[in-house]
């Protein structure tokens, strides 16, 4: 009986062994798999975030390509009627040649009643989706042979094509 016994103990002793070592084996599997998991998630993101920026880059290809003046001309004159701006003089600059886009920039001289419709007319340029830009930007004061008071403002308005 003390022969069965020992025989038993040795029996449950390698079985608990054996569990213990089977145990620790599929954990180490397990957190390998984890760590794997979670290295492939953060791959996804970087990809994920790598195909938004593509989606930009070519949105903005997109818009920077399919320039002509006469469009920007249209959508600068809407802003302008919009906001009471009344546009004098249109002189458009020299262009400037980049590695991937071209600069155009043009000059206008417009007139106008308070600074309210500048701001307003400037936000509206710099919030359209054709990308304006005011570089710079020159008020002065005007007063009419009947005693009104307006006020004139020379732009320089530049927006960007890509070169393809």
């Amino acid at each position: 009986m003390k022969k069965n016994l020992i025989v038993n103990l040795i029996v449950a002793v390698i079985l608990v062994a054996g569990l213990i070592w089977a145990y620790n084996y599929q954990m180490k599997n397990f957190n390998n798999l984890t760590a794997q998991k979670e290295a492939e998630i953060k791959k996804n993101a970087v990809i994920e975030e790598i195909s938004k920026s593509e989606k930009k880059i070519f949105a903005y290809k997109r818009i920077l390509s399919k320039k002509e003046i006469s469009n920007l001309m249209n959508s600068i004159n809407a802003l302008a009627g919009k906001n009471k701006i009344k546009i004098m003089t249109v002189q458009p600059q020299n262009d400037e040649v980049e590695e991937y886009y071209i600069k155009q920039t043009i000059r206008l001289e417009v007139e106008f009643k308070s600074y309210h419709n500048l701001g307003n007319f400037i936000s509206g340029l710099e919030k359209s989706p054709e990308i304006f830009i005011v570089n710079n930007l020159d008020i002065i004061s005007l007063r009419d042979s009947a005693g009104g008071v307006g006020l004139r403002a020379n732009l320089m308005i530049s927006t960007f094509i890509y070169k393809e």
